[in-house]
């Protein structure tokens, strides 16, 4: 039982604890790689795996067809309309700088505590590829006199002809010969270089004790391809807790104390500037108190925050008064994240004060008891920031509360894409649909909305350097 294996209960280690000083830097990010448009091309036979579930194909001239496809018009399942090339594409040979352009994972992980200093570094930005100008050539097909390129023919035309070559069938001997035509069969195309941004990585960070102080790097590049919200390369991850927890499921431990989003700088305290030891106890503010500044989050390349706690989660704003060395209590802090990120807070108690706002992304808000018969209580109630302190006592009156005036969106965005408007190459994201949002007290919580609060879904649109109005 929990009494004889701690193990269940996770308790806390005093002695345990990862510390990176000032100066330390963990280094994953991704690097770059020059490649040529070439790159882009490969040559690929049709047999009846890549035609499966195209009968037009299976039985027609793409048969047994070697042909040139531009696999950038391949979508991300490997597909392109008349055929599925995905273990051609998945065999295409790479280097190891090329299996290394995106940013990596870094786990800290303590049943004790981790102290991230001011002056420590982790970085997992994400690297780039960049495709120098070149030639790419692509297989044309024929229909009824007209030619299409096989990156984007109709599945549902029967194809008569593959320019630049022509067949000859024996029937006496029942087999066919073909013949390329020199010239037409390897017309190539010039493209222009650009560069192809990878994602950044993910920093995990689980302990009973937390001082976040350091510096948290995840920069990532985007290129004039990579405009839409499926082609952006991923900020950077933050996790926060253990979402999966340990130990059985009515005493889950998910290895984080009271997590607080906002404006901070933890120098400020005496304990912290004096440069804590391997064996010396965390202060006492920061004892069972962890602090995220928001500031420093995002402008950091980190866009993904997920944040998993037995005990409470807010974004309440904490002034440290430097005579006394605590914290006091100063109302709500906005979390402004960039476009397409994702926000998830999971805890006993979560309370939100101020604004998170990501264009296009998702925010999921849990409230969740632990060994609490299942129970939802849904109502309306005024919450001022002064009415409750963060670190309130967790007790049966536990709650997803959402202060008054907070304003929650992932509406998307209004982009211009004009001349005289935008960038001559614009390269900034496209993030024009609404995304999620998900607030849930469950298991015996207490869903509170303050007054003026407001969830913006709404989508946006994209004017495109055409005038098309998306």
């Amino acid at each position: 039982n929990s009494q004889t294996n701690p193990q269940l209960t996770d308790q806390p280690i005093t002695d345990a604890r990862i510390q990176l000083e000032a100066g330390s830097r963990i280094d994953v990010s991704g690097g770059a790689v020059n490649l040529a448009m070439s790159r882009n091309e490969l040559e690929v036979r049709l047999t009846s795996n890549e035609l499966n579930g195209l009968p037009l194909q299976v039985e027609g001239i793409l048969s047994g067809a070697t042909v040139k496809v531009d696999i950038r018009d391949a979508d991300k399942e490997g597909r392109i309309p008349v055929a599925n090339i995905s273990g051609a594409i998945n065999n295409i040979a790479k280097t190891v700088d090329e299996h290394t352009t995106a940013g990596g994972t870094v786990s800290l992980n303590s049943q004790g505590s981790v102290v991230f200093a001011k002056g420590a570094s982790i970085d997992v930005s994400g690297g780039s590829i960049a495709y120098a100008d070149g030639f790419i050539s692509t297989t044309k097909l024929t229909s009824n006199g007209k030619e299409y390129d096989i990156g984007k023919a109709d599945p549902n035309l029967i194809y008569d002809g593959i320019v630049g070559q022509v067949s000859r069938r024996s029937d006496r001997w029942g087999i066919t010969r073909t013949w390329g035509i020199g010239g037409l069969a390897n017309q190539a195309s010039f493209h222009r270089g650009y560069v192809d941004g990878q994602d950044a990585g993910t920093v995990n960070i689980a302990a009973h004790g937390m001082i976040l102080n350091g510096d948290l790097i995840a920069h990532t590049t985007n290129g004039e391809r990579q405009r839409e919200a499926g082609d952006r390369a991923l900020g950077g991850q933050l996790l926060i807790g253990l979402a999966d927890g340990i130990g059985p499921t009515d005493q889950k431990s998910y290895r984080a104390p009271n997590i607080n989003i906002g404006e901070y700088d933890l120098t400020n305290f005496e304990q912290v500037n004096s440069q804590l030891t391997l064996t010396d106890s965390l202060p006492q503010q920061l004892a069972n108190q962890a602090y995220l500044s928001t500031r420093a989050f995002a402008q950091s390349g980190f866009n993904r925050l997920t944040v998993t706690s037995n005990g409470v989660i807010s974004n309440q704003q904490l002034v440290l008064d430097q005579a006394t060395q605590t914290m006091q209590l100063a109302g709500g802090s906005a979390l402004h994240l960039a476009p397409g990120g994702e926000v998830s807070l999971s805890a006993e108690q979560v309370r939100l004060y101020g604004d998170i706002t990501t264009a296009g992304g998702n925010i999921t808000v849990n409230a969740k008891a632990i060994g609490d018969p299942m129970r939802s209580v849904i109502g309306i109630a005024q919450a001022a920031p002064s009415t409750v302190a963060v670190d309130s006592a967790v007790s049966g009156s536990t709650q997803l509360l959402v202060g008054d005036n907070v304003h929650l969106s992932v509406a998307g965005q209004w982009v211009n894409d004009r001349q005289g408007v935008a960038a001559p190459i614009p390269t900034d994201g496209v993030f024009i649909n609404g995304g999620k949002i998900t607030l849930n007290a469950s298991e015996a919580q207490t869903l509170a909305i303050g007054r003026n609060v407001s969830l913006d879904v709404q989508g946006g649109a994209w004017l495109n350097s055409s005038n098309k109005l998306t």
